[in-house]
């Protein structure tokens, strides 16, 4: 969702991530053609943002953002809103901290947010974030050496392995 027109791929330096989403997504914005970013156009913009997803979540922004008025709208629609706690002496961190202060849900970790869809939404939210994962290992995996590989294999996610296990595990240099 956009604060200008389809056609204004704003701040500029997002090019590759706005291409990114026209081949795999969908670009979306009720302003005109050529219409370029001004302040008033995002609070529009953030109805958007605040309806169309089963939650916001904030993480960092200052008091006067419009993060606070799309947390704001998400609350009238029904929408859940997370707050991921920050420094309080950080003006960054006024945002989410007034929102967990306010009732938002506090999120620290992923699972916090993931558990609160409607189980049908989770399941799919959980299903999609399994292959990324698996998927990533194994492109890691495929790009080492020999001799990365077998370290890489001695190593866990589950658990951590001391460096010297790892040493008298991987055998002579």
């Amino acid at each position: 969702m956009l604060g200008t027109g389809i056609d204004v791929c704003y701040p500029k330096e997002n090019k590759k991530l706005y291409e990114k989403v026209l081949e795999r997504g969908a670009v979306i914005s009720e302003f005109p053609l050529r219409t370029h970013p001004a302040p008033e156009n995002f609070p529009i913009r953030n109805r958007f943002v605040a309806g169309m997803p089963l939650g916001v979540v904030v993480v960092e922004r200052a008091q006067y953002s419009g993060s606070l008025i799309t947390a704001r709208l998400a609350m009238e629609f029904g929408r859940k809103v997370f707050g991921v706690p920050g420094n309080v002496t950080q003006p960054v961190s006024f945002a989410p901290n007034q929102l967990i202060k306010q009732g938002a849900r506090l999120a620290t970790c992923a699972e916090d947010v993931i558990e609160e869809p409607p189980t049908p939404n989770r399941a799919a939210l959980q299903q999609a974030e399994r292959p990324e994962a698996e998927q990533r290992s194994l492109l890691a995996a495929a790009a080492l050496n020999g001799s990365e590989k077998k370290l890489y294999e001695l190593l866990s996610a589950e658990e951590p392995v001391h460096i010297d296990d790892i040493v008298e595990r991987s055998g002579p240099a």
